[in-house]
């Protein structure tokens, strides 16, 4: 009878314990589902970004790049007319890029000797850079993660919000997975 007495108290402390998440999950997708994505962004005005004119990638060393990154360890790259999103760059990335083209004590670079245009050439890190998605301002960040999760191949971590949520479209903002993560928090 005892035994059945502390099951019983386990079990509806388990359950209750089990609701207390539901709960909380449910109010953090709420959260999420209420806020526009023009609140969590990050302004163009405050973002660190770089502005690429054509054919810069060519010019531009990826010791030169490296120097760019200021605040976060990931530097959104801009075309320099349309201020339309380019790349999303990761500072890890380009480092593991640099460290693959040196294959040998005969063949070592230095990133000044790498030119970007050599990262972006390559498929792997091509996807990786361009691997974010768009919004516009009024898209709740439900939605902005919801198109973080449908692409493929990478881990896709940012979302650049645009006017008309296109590509091709001036940046008004960044959000980064940190911020969703953030703004999700009850």
């Amino acid at each position: 009878m005892i035994a059945f007495y502390y099951s019983k108290d386990n079990f509806e402390a388990a359950t209750e314990s089990t609701q207390k998440l539901v709960d909380k999950i449910t109010t953090s997708e709420e959260k999420l589902k209420n806020t526009p994505a023009y609140i969590a962004m990050i302004k163009k005005a405050d973002m660190n970004y770089w502005a690429i004119a054509d054919n810069q990638e060519k010019t531009t060393n990826l010791e030169q790049l490296l120097a760019k990154f200021k605040m976060h360890n990931r530097l959104p790259v801009l075309d320099a007319k349309s201020l339309a999103p380019k790349y999303i760059m990761h500072k890890s990335m380009i480092h593991q890029f640099i460290t693959e083209q040196n294959t040998g004590v005969d063949n070592l670079k230095k990133a000044s000797e790498i030119m970007f245009s050599e990262i972006i050439k390559s498929e792997t890190y091509k996807k990786i850079f361009e691997g974010f998605v768009t919004v516009k301002p009024d898209d709740t960040l439900a939605l902005a993660k919801e198109e973080m999760e449908r692409v493929k191949d990478v881990n896709c971590a940012d979302i650049f919000v645009t006017a008309d949520g296109k590509k091709d479209s001036a940046v008004l903002g960044w959000i980064t997975n940190v911020n969703i993560a953030e703004k999700s928090r009850v």
